[in-house]
């Protein structure tokens, strides 16, 4: 039983840590339009730390859940976004505006897989909350699709010295 307890409190200092480090990513990039010229470092390791709970809460300790469904539509749409705009060689005005549909087009696919790997029929409450959380997650999906673009600009220009 104390393994349980001590396993629940470091799930729920992970996920402390997990929003703190986003909050804090989100609030330095809102700032940094208006008041600073921040390093793109002070944005993206942040961001890096809550991306690397939220992939570890995913993994091993995966619920339906609003927070699980938070984290992996964030996760989603960072990689897929990374993805794309890799493709296209970080060209904004290449895309035609598809990576601002990624927050709405991803919940949907990872409902299928959800349908499909995770038998639904004893936790329907759970699914409720699980969805509400991968809408919920649409603004912050687009930060996080907007740091992927930091990013693949980054990898292609081979620096990150000329983010703005």
């Amino acid at each position: 039983m104390k393994e349980e307890e001590s396993s629940d409190l470091s799930d729920h200092t992970l996920g402390l840590i997990g929003w703190i480090s986003l909050s804090f990513s989100l609030i330095v990039s809102i700032l940094a339009i208006e008041l600073i010229r921040p390093d793109i470092f002070l944005i993206m390791i942040p961001f890096f730390v809550y991306l690397l709970i939220a992939i570890y809460r995913i993994v091993y300790h995966f619920r339906l859940g609003r927070s699980c469904g938070f984290n992996a539509a964030v996760v989603s749409n960072f990689f897929i976004g990374l993805v794309y705009w890799l493709s296209i060689d970080a060209n904004v005005f290449n895309s035609g505006g598809l990576p601002m549909l990624f927050p709405i087009i991803v919940p949907f696919i990872l409902l299928l897989f959800v349908f499909v790997i995770i038998d639904l029929t004893e936790d329907g409450k759970g699914l409720k909350h699980f969805v509400q959380g991968l809408f919920l997650a649409a603004p912050i999906s687009l930060f996080a699709i907007t740091i992927s673009l930091a990013l693949a600009e980054g990898f292609i220009e081979g620096n990150f010295d000329n983010w703005s």
